[in-house]
């Protein structure tokens, strides 16, 4: 007898290279010091953002190459890990820019359903706790009587700075409300790739 699961969420958690973490910090403290941030507007007062069309790449346009070298490195353990072979094929960020959650700022429950994959860099984290928190992919599993108390229920993944999240741009997630008094700021990614 054993207990099988069928069609699970794949999500990567680490930290960047310790050899890359200053050379990385560095780059985004010069785009961040360049950078206007601004509300979205039909969405409210949660959070502020670099880029509020989600249409421009800050990465690519702020040169950020330590970074990118690094999430190219991060990418390609995530896909070693589920044994996808990704040698053959190649992707292209379609955007990518930093969000912000001053003091008592939230992001709404949201998937990125335009790109395969994103992810997300944490730039300034003061705590463990991100505020990050994802869903259930599956909406017949929150549905259902008996899988939902146990597989459907939403959760936090603890990260601090220095640390990157990858997953299915299909995956709900939101962040909880910033009662600190530190910012955090991350930077966001979609990756899409070629057909």
């Amino acid at each position: 007898m054993s207990l099988n699961y069928l069609c699970p969420t794949p999500y990567w958690h680490s930290k960047v290279r310790s050899e890359s973490y200053e050379s990385i910090q560095t780059e985004l403290d010069v785009a961040y010091n360049n950078t206007k941030f601004e509300y979205k507007l039909e969405w409210g007062k949660t959070h502020q953002l670099s880029d509020v069309t989600f249409e421009e790449d800050l990465l690519h346009e702020h040169n950020c190459l330590n970074l990118l070298t690094e999430i190219n490195y991060q990418m390609s353990c995530f896909f070693d890990a589920m044994n996808f072979e990704s040698d053959h094929m190649s992707y292209k960020y379609i955007a990518s820019w930093f969000a912000k959650f001053n003091h008592g700022d939230y992001a709404h429950v949201h998937t990125h359903l335009a790109s395969d994959f994103s992810g997300v860099y944490y730039y300034k984290n003061a705590r463990k706790h991100s505020g990050l928190f994802v869903q259930c992919s599956n909406p017949n599993i929150a549905a259902n009587i008996i899988t939902n108390p146990i597989y459907g229920q939403s959760e936090e993944i603890a990260v601090e700075q220095g640390d990157m999240l990858l997953f299915p741009a299909y995956v709900p997630h939101g962040v909880k409300t910033n009662e600190t008094d530190n910012d955090r700021v991350s930077v966001s990614f979609n990756i899409m790739f070629e057909r």
